[in-house]
C-alpha cells in the first residue's frame, strides 16, 4: 500500500509540473498580446 501512494505522489508531482508549465505558456502568450498595439 505505501508503494501505491508513493506512486500517486509522483504522479501528482508530475500533473502539477505540467499544469505550472502551461500556465506560465499561458502568461507568456497574454503578455505578447497585451504588448501588441
Amino acid at each position: 500500500m505505501l508503494h501505491d501512494l508513493e506512486r500517486a505522489e509522483a504522479a501528482w508531482g508530475i500533473c502539477a509540473a505540467k499544469v505550472d508549465a502551461i500556465v506560465d505558456c499561458q502568461e507568456d502568450a497574454e503578455r505578447v498580446q497585451a504588448k501588441k498595439p
